[in-house]
């Protein structure tokens, strides 16, 4: 171009290159925008979360006995008819004596663990039992259900919980800037990281009359990438024998948390 400042294919060529640059720039300038919007949501999301519903959030973590927590769904802030804002969460009900479980996208906070039970569990001996349910013990009134307690760390900041749902949208190939290996990878270390010995976990007894808030609000109940795993067990099978059997002194009964209302009287 210097020898031939008038090259007309040159400078088509020039305009079409810098042409493209722009263009190019300007869909990374949108890409950091969608990304800060997304952090400032996220950010957002962990705020009232945790503020509204009293829950301690840590990262998605395997549940105990399970090879991977399979969910990347995360709550959700809702309003009802009546224009109250409540919180839906997505639960797990694991089944370790079968090894399975069911998934329930979500879950309104102010639903008794009883209600949520019977929608997966109905009592009618009409119902028809799940494939793996061939005692047929599993009826919503003949279950006992549990969380684990100090299953993980929890996030301390909403910066932290917005970093590890980038890693999760980085790792399904969601994110320009972070190639979904890698993501994946740091992922798996931060897991590592947040592990805690089997050893060390406890289990609190749930009632089925308490609702899914009341159990979000539990000392040391950390909600792994913000889904709620239920264990749960017939209340007379040799299941749940061996699992108290197993974990000893480390099974709590349950207390109701502080701000929880009091019982009405009858």
């Amino acid at each position: 171009l210097g020898l031939d400042p008038g090259n007309e294919d040159v400078l088509a060529l020039q305009a079409k290159l810098g042409s493209g640059l722009a263009e190019r720039q300007a869909r990374e300038a949108k890409v950091r925008e969608a990304e800060a919007r997304e952090l400032a949501a996220q950010c957002d999301l962990f705020k009232r979360l945790t503020q509204k519903s009293g829950a301690k959030l840590g990262p998605g973590m395997a549940a105990d006995g399970y090879s991977q927590q399979a969910s990347d769904k995360l709550p959700t802030l809702s309003k009802d008819d009546l224009g109250e804002e409540f919180t839906a969460w997505p639960c797990y009900f694991l089944y370790p004596q079968y090894q399975t479980s069911d998934f329930v996208e979500e879950l309104d906070e102010r639903c008794l663990v009883a209600e949520a039970l019977a929608m997966v569990f109905p009592e009618e001996a009409t119902a028809e039992p799940p494939v793996w349910d061939a005692r047929r013990e599993y009826r919503c009134s003949a279950l006992e259900a549990y969380v684990q307690l100090g299953a993980s760390p929890s996030f301390e900041s909403a910066q932290e919980w917005a970093a590890w749902t980038k890693l999760k949208r980085a790792a399904r190939g969601e994110v320009f800037d972070m190639p979904a290996d890698a993501a994946s990878k740091r992922l798996r270390a931060m897991e590592a990281r947040a592990e805690v010995h089997p050893l060390d976990h406890k289990w609190l007894r749930v009632p089925a009359a308490v609702t899914l808030g009341d159990v979000l609000k539990s000392k040391d109940h950390v909600i792994g990438g913000g889904v709620v795993n239920f264990y749960l067990y017939p209340r007379d099978s040799q299941a749940h024998a061996d699992f108290l059997k197993s974990h000893g002194g480390r099974v709590i009964p349950w207390s109701a948390p502080k701000d929880a209302p009091l019982p009405v009287p009858p």
